[in-house]
């Protein structure tokens, strides 16, 4: 048997007493703005209302040249959310800032910070000021910057802060209408999900979790099995069954020693291994275009009776 490069995951990592187990769900509600409810905003650092555009899914503050004392403004929200200290949680967003005209053709900058339940602020940026003379709305995909980050909870809480802020630099652009925008806000708790030491890095969330924003905040694992089961049926996976299987040692498809079983290294449930038919790496089950079949561990029984032998149960991994 050959074992390729793989995350192992625990029974009971898989399942748990919890019904409504999130498992990959996004932990920030209405993070795709789809609805008008949630977030909240500040002008100069005091409640005012916002603007939630459901059609463009995009919540959005306004200051108006009406009012030139507007300095600063922010998008946040308190998300009930059950942080586990030492938990990794990536972060995704985009936002974007403009003026709509700059009759004095100010050079400054937008200060934009993003707080991740902290004082301290976790990403700052900054934005030019753009030097219209005449009044400018940008195009629904223009000026938008991509922004994410890992956070790590420093101590056990039943909720978090995510919190946007922008302020207008030095100098002020007085008399004109600038705006603050925040989209595709998602959450993920990458420890809950791989492991303790098994997280993904940044770069790798950015491939395996792109659009996290559009995921429900809660997934039934009802809802799942279900769904996981049609998949399978219109997918033609297979599952199979192994009885005694000697625990020796078990070699990668490179022919190299990954699991030690005079170490006590044995097969775990969440393994994906290939099942061959001889030592030479031929495998004994083939798809119709002849590339072998791998097969994820779903269930493990160890015996002894005179020997150490396992039973596995498998479910094709496509």
């Amino acid at each position: 048997m050959a074992i390729d490069n793989v995350l192992t995951i625990s029974t009971n990592e898989l399942f748990r007493d919890d019904p409504y187990m999130i498992l990959g769900a996004n932990i920030v509600p209405n993070g795709n703005m789809e609805t008008s409810g949630g977030w909240l905003g500040k002008r100069n650092g005091s409640s005012s209302s916002l603007s939630i555009d459901t059609a463009n899914q995009k919540a959005s503050m306004f200051a108006y040249s009406t009012d030139p004392t507007i300095y600063s403004m922010e998008i946040y929200q308190d998300i009930t959310y059950q942080q586990i200290e030492a938990h990794q949680i990536y972060f995704s967003w985009q936002s974007r800032v403009w003026n709509r005209e700059n009759y004095a053709s100010s050079a400054g900058s937008f200060n934009l910070c993003f707080y991740l339940d902290s004082a301290i602020y976790s990403i700052t940026d900054s934005v030019p000021y753009l030097p219209h003379s005449t009044t400018y709305t940008p195009d629904e995909d223009d000026l938008w910057e991509q922004y994410d980050y890992i956070y790590t909870v420093p101590s056990a809480k039943s909720t978090f802060l995510f919190r946007t802020y922008t302020e207008q630099g030095l100098p002020y652009i007085n008399q004109s209408t600038w705006s603050w925008q925040l989209r595709k806000v998602g959450g993920v708790d990458l420890t809950l999900l791989h492991g303790a030491g098994n997280e993904p890095d940044i770069a790798e969330c950015r491939i395996l979790y792109p659009d996290i924003y559009e995921t429900p905040t809660t997934i039934k694992i009802e809802d799942t099995i279900k769904a996981n089961i049609l998949s399978d049926y219109s997918n033609g996976i297979i599952t199979a069954k192994h009885n005694d299987i000697a625990c020796l040692d078990v070699y990668n498809i490179d022919g190299d020693k990954v699991l030690d079983f005079s170490k006590g290294e044995i097969l775990k449930v969440g393994d994906i291994v290939r099942i061959d038919k001889d030592n030479d790496g031929n495998s004994l089950l083939n798809k119709p275009d002849g590339s072998p079949r791998y097969f994820q561990i779903v269930e493990r029984t160890f015996k002894k009776s005179g020997v150490p032998s396992l039973a596995l149960k498998y479910r094709e991994v496509k």
